[in-house]
């Protein structure tokens, strides 16, 4: 088979107002079974299926935690 990339999205994060804005951030899948990060200025990230789902449980645990310290400011706002 010969060696080929899909584009799977991409997407722009961070900071607004830190002079710099946003970087993207692109995901692709080849076919050698690796998924493909590119954070734009910074780096190449080529990792596994396995790796791909221990990233993915690493920001949904801290998707969960923001999400509980933006509902504690909410109802420490509240209870004032």
């Amino acid at each position: 088979m010969e060696y080929g990339k899909k584009l799977m999205g991409s997407i722009g994060v961070g900071e607004e107002d830190n002079g710099y804005g946003k970087f993207g951030i692109t995901v692709s899948v080849d076919t050698l079974q690796q998924c493909n990060i590119k954070i734009e200025g910074f780096c190449d990230i080529t990792i596994t299926e396995d790796d791909v789902d221990a990233l993915r449980a690493l920001l949904h645990n801290a998707s969960i935690q923001l999400m509980k310290q933006r509902n504690m400011c909410k109802q420490s706002k509240v209870a004032v």
